[in-house]
C-alpha cells in the first residue's frame, strides 16, 4: 500500500482515508483488530507520528477505539450522519421559484488559521480564499455566510465571477466540482452586529451551520460557516 506524497492533501488524511475505506469494505469487519502502528507505518511507509494523528482523528470520528493492552478495533457501527442530498441555498430557492441574491461583504485571500486548516486539510500552502456574502430574498437578508476556499486549488477565482455566477458554478467553471458535503448545525442566538447586518434584533433565535464540502475522492473544497435566521429556514434530515 502507498500514499501520494507529492499529493496536495496530508499524508495523515490520505492514511485516514484509507483506513476508513477498508473499514466500509469490510477488509477490516466491526469488532476486527487493525494493524498496530508499526505494522501501518510499514505498510504504508510514514511515520508513526502520522498514523498516530490519523488513528486519533479515526477515534474522534467514531470508526475506531482503542483498548488499552489489547490494540485498536472497529467500532460495531460508525456513524456517518448527513443531508440525504447535497444542494446548495440558491439552486434549492431557485426550484421553488423564489429570487434570491447573494451581496459579497468581501473578497479576500489570507493565511488560514488552525480550524479551517484541519477542515480543508491544507498541506503546504496555508492561503484560503475568504468570501462573505449576505444571503437576502425579496430585499430581506436571512444568512451571513462566510465560505474559505484552498487558493492552492481555485487561484483564479475571482469575486467578479462568485458575484455573477455563484460560488459552486464558479468552482465548477475551474474544473472544481462539489459533489457532497457534511453539515452540522445548532441553535444560537443572533449577537449585535450579526442582528443588525441581518436586520433583526440581538437575541433572535438563529441556526449556526458548519459545512465541509468535498470533490471526488474527499478532496475538500470549501469550508463554509452561516448564521441564518430561525424565523426563515428550518432543516430536514433523512434518516435511512
Amino acid at each position: 500500500m502507498s500514499l501520494q506524497h507529492s499529493s496536495p492533501l496530508a499524508l495523515y488524511f490520505q492514511l485516514k482515508e484509507s483506513i476508513i475505506a477498508n473499514i466500509l469494505n469490510n477488509t477490516w469487519p466491526p469488532d476486527s483488530k487493525i494493524p498496530s502502528e508499526n505494522e501501518l507505518c510499514s505498510m504504508y511507509g510514514v511515520s508513526r507520528v502520522t498514523v498516530r494523528r490519523a488513528l486519533d482523528e479515526l477515534v474522534q470520528d467514531g470508526y475506531i477505539v482503542k483498548l488499552q493492552g489489547k490494540g485498536t478495533f472497529v467500532k460495531r457501527k460508525a456513524l456517518d450522519q448527513r443531508l440525504s442530498k447535497f444542494y446548495s441555498f440558491s439552486e434549492e430557492l431557485k426550484k421553488r421559484n423564489l429570487h434570491e441574491v447573494a451581496s459579497i461583504l468581501s473578497f479576500e485571500v489570507l493565511v488560514a488559521e488552525d480550524r479551517i486548516q484541519k477542515h480543508l486539510r491544507l498541506n503546504e500552502d496555508k492561503r484560503v480564499f475568504r468570501i462573505k456574502r449576505i444571503r437576502s430574498m425579496a430585499d430581506e437578508p436571512y444568512a451571513l455566510e462566510s465560505s474559505f476556499i484552498p487558493y492552492s486549488l481555485a487561484s483564479q477565482l475571482t469575486a467578479e465571477m462568485v458575484s455573477s455566477t455563484g460560488l459552486y458554478n464558479s468552482l465548477r467553471k475551474l474544473g472544481l466540482d462539489p459533489v457532497f458535503a457534511t453539515e452540522t448545525f445548532k441553535a444560537v442566538t443572533l449577537n449585535a452586529r450579526t442582528a443588525k447586518l441581518l436586520k433583526a434584533k440581538t437575541g433572535d433565535a438563529a441556526i449556526h451551520l458548519t459545512r465541509d464540502t468535498y470533490m471526488q475522492q474527499r478532496v475538500p473544497i470549501e469550508f463554509c460557516e452561516s448564521i441564518v435566521l430561525g424565523s426563515v429556514f428550518s432543516y430536514t434530515i433523512e434518516l435511512y
